[in-house]
Formats: C-alpha cells, sequence, structure tokens
C-alpha cells in the first residue's frame, strides 16, 4: 500500500479519535456547569430568610481566590466553581457573623448544598441608644481622628463565639466633632471596644453601659446630668412622700374609731 496512503489513514482516525473523545467530555463539562455550590442563610432558631446577606466561598486550601455573592430575598445564595475545597461564611447587618463552615468538598459532579444561620445581634427586650465615644491621646489629651473603633459583645467573645457588632472611624476633621465616632448600642451589655490609630499603642477596654456611661461617654453638659439627677430624686421623693402619707393615714382612722 502507498505509504501516503497509511499517513492519510492514520490521520483520520486520529482525527476521528480526538472528535469521539470531545464529544464524551461534553457532558461532563455541562454537568459541572450545572452543579453547584448552594444553600440558606437564615436566623438563627428561627425560619426567618435573610436577604441582602453577604456570602464568602473561600478555597479551603488558599490557592483560588474567594469568591463572594449576596442572597435574594428568600435567603437563597449559589455558586458554579471550579472543582476544590472550600468553607462558607456570612455576615449581615444587625447580625452577628456566621463563623466559618468546615471544610467540604465540590468537584462538579452533584450539587452541595450547605445552610449558614445568622444570629441577631438585638438582645430581646433590650433599648438601643446612640452613643458618642471621643478617642484622645492619652499623653496629650489631643482628640485623633481616623483611628478605627471596633466593638464586640463581651459575653460571646469570652466564649469563643463571632461577637463583632460594628465598626467606625473616628472624625478627622478640625473642630468640635474631631476624634468622634457613633454608634448604636444597647442598655445593661458588657462590651469590649477595642481602639487603633497609626502612630499609637493598641488600646481594648471592657465596659458595661449603662445609664452613667452614657451620659460621661456622650458628653453630656453638666447642667442636664444635674436636672437628671434631679428628676431622679423627685421621682423617689414624691414616692416616698405617698408612702408616708399612706401610713399617717391609716392610724388617724383608727385613732377616729377608738374615739368614736
Amino acid at each position: 500500500m502507498n505509504p501516503r496512503g497509511h499517513r492519510g489513514f492514520a490521520a483520520v482516525l486520529m482525527l476521528l479519535v480526538l472528535v469521539l473523545s470531545a464529544m464524551a467530555l461534553l457532558p461532563a463539562r455541562a454537568q459541572a456547569a450545572t452543579n453547584q455550590v448552594t444553600g440558606l442563610v437564615s436566623q438563627c432558631s428561627s425560619s426567618t430568610y435573610i436577604g441582602g446577606a453577604t456570602v464568602t466561598l473561600a478555597d479551603a486550601d488558599g490557592v483560588l481566590p474567594a469568591m463572594t455573592t449576596t442572597t435574594g430575598a428568600d435567603g437563597v445564595f449559589s455558586f458554579t466553581p471550579p472543582a476544590a475545597n472550600y468553607t462558607l461564611s456570612a455576615t449581615a447587618p444587625g447580625y452577628y457573623a456566621s463563623g466559618t463552615t468546615a471544610p467540604f468538598r465540590f468537584d462538579g459532579s452533584s450539587t452541595v448544598n450547605e445552610d449558614l444561620c445568622l444570629t441577631n445581634q438585638l438582645p430581646t427586650g433590650k433599648s438601643n441608644f446612640t452613643v458618642t465615644f471621643h478617642v484622645q491621646s492619652a499623653s496629650t489629651g489631643a482628640y485623633i481622628g481616623g483611628a478605627t473603633v471596633s466593638v464586640y459583645n463581651a459575653t460571646r467573645q469570652a466564649a469563643g463565639l463571632p461577637a463583632l457588632i460594628t465598626t467606625g472611624v473616628t472624625n478627622g476633621t478640625a473642630g468640635v466633632n474631631q476624634g468622634n465616632v457613633y454608634f448604636s448600642l444597647w442598655y445593661d451589655l458588657n462590651y469590649t471596644v477595642q481602639v487603633n490609630a497609626t502612630g499609637y499603642g493598641l488600646s481594648i477596654q471592657t465596659m458595661a453601659i449603662k445609664n452613667t456611661v452614657i451620659v460621661k461617654e456622650l458628653n453630656l453638659p453638666p447642667v442636664k446630668i444635674h436636672c437628671s439627677v434631679l428628676a431622679e430624686d423627685a421621682i423617689k421623693a414624691a414616692i416616698s412622700d405617698w408612702k408616708s402619707r399612706k401610713g399617717d393615714a391609716e392610724p388617724a382612722e383608727q385613732r377616729k374609731s377608738k374615739e368614736a
């Protein structure tokens, strides 16, 4: 047989093998594109789904860049990543971060479902308020703008749970508000406040936010503090007076009955 004929036949056979191999790969690739990492983000101990939560899919081996998405109004999220080992985490305004899931494998052969739950930051039966933190130099007393202030729930932090409530940066504009940052917090909770500023050492303080601390942190003028104290004293005095009058009235009636 002509050598050229052999080469021509071999070329056609090789081309046929390549075409068949490509066709065999098409279903696998289509399947990998169809299967996903998906799940729901809901409120812990509740069936309330959380829309607008930010979900992060991270390569557990640190090779691939992290992917993020936002849940829909129904709390659903989904990713179509390459094959790897992954972890998931979620955050949402008003909730503590979920923490990171245990690593799981996604190879594209099937859809992986991983649900996450977030704990509501709002304590049951607590009232919130706006508190102002003033950040200043311990040596000069100068207010420091551009400082990062992070507020944690001290109880959750001590238990090793996600505890970050909020983070803000102090005002750097010269004036009466320089060094100030404002947060919405709750009464009668223990907080850990961490302050970090360029050129200064890290400051970590634990404090219980109560009425007296609120007055101090808000830097209310003394006259307002005095008035609030007077109002409290007036209420106590009124109650005491009412009790004394009630106590005096009963002996008076008893004396009248005896005289009769």
